[in-house]
């Protein structure tokens, strides 16, 4: 049986990988960034983007603000972005 996570697991599980904690620095410094922008900054795959962000999608950090799939982006969502902000200056430092 699959255990279905709620959302404190979700939230949790994906600031616990270094990558998607990168990849939420990069969204807060600059939100909107293209799926390439991404994958230039993680030195990682489309693919491998696209799964982080899918996972911190879910946890409900960032929202998808492009309907194309070569011109994807993100932004944080402004209620998480001011948490992250008071709570979480810089998660890149991190471990």
């Amino acid at each position: 049986m699959v255990k279905r996570l709620d959302d404190t697991d979700l939230l949790f599980k994906s600031l616990a990988d270094p990558s998607r904690r990168k990849l939420l620095d990069l969204l807060h410094a600059h939100d909107g960034r293209t799926l390439n922008d991404l994958c230039e900054h993680l030195d990682m795959t489309r693919q491998g983007v696209t799964q982080h962000l899918g996972l911190v999608e879910a946890a409900n950090l960032v929202v998808p603000c492009g309907a194309a799939a070569r011109s994807c982006t993100s932004s944080i969502r402004c209620h998480c972005r001011k948490s992250t902000s008071a709570g979480l200056p810089s998660l890149k430092n991190r471990a």
